[in-house]
């Protein structure tokens, strides 16, 4: 499940495994799911995110229905601190990295099987 759709090429969001060496993480092994998108400024504000990370979430669903997933997102964002809660992510904690204090939310894969 590397790479996940392009939307209107102002947006890009996937579902990967994630790494076990970086902090954050729900489960033992640290390598559950990772919801990763990038947006071009221009984009921002249209719902484009909510639309690819929903559709991305679905195909991840469809394939690992009870794999957890997870989101990071700096906190300093609130912009994807409400996409997170929006998407149905629920706040796990707060970490350090790449300078900057960091939130960690997870949701169930279940919940986007259609």
């Amino acid at each position: 499940m590397g790479a996940g759709p392009a939307i209107n090429a102002a947006v890009t969001a996937s579902v990967t495994a994630g790494s076990a060496d970086r902090p954050g993480h729900v489960i033992e092994d640290g390598e559950e799911l990772e919801l990763s998108y990038v947006l071009r400024r221009g984009a921002w504000g249209a719902g484009l995110a909510f639309e690819a990370a929903t559709t991305v979430l679905r195909a991840a669903a469809d394939e690992l229905p009870d794999q957890p997933v997870v989101v990071v997102t700096q906190t300093a964002n609130v912009r994807s601190l409400k996409l997170a809660v929006r998407l149905g992510f629920r706040h796990v904690s707060t970490f350090d990295e790449f300078g900057a204090e960091q939130t960690l939310s997870t949701a169930s894969l279940h919940a986007f099987t259609t």
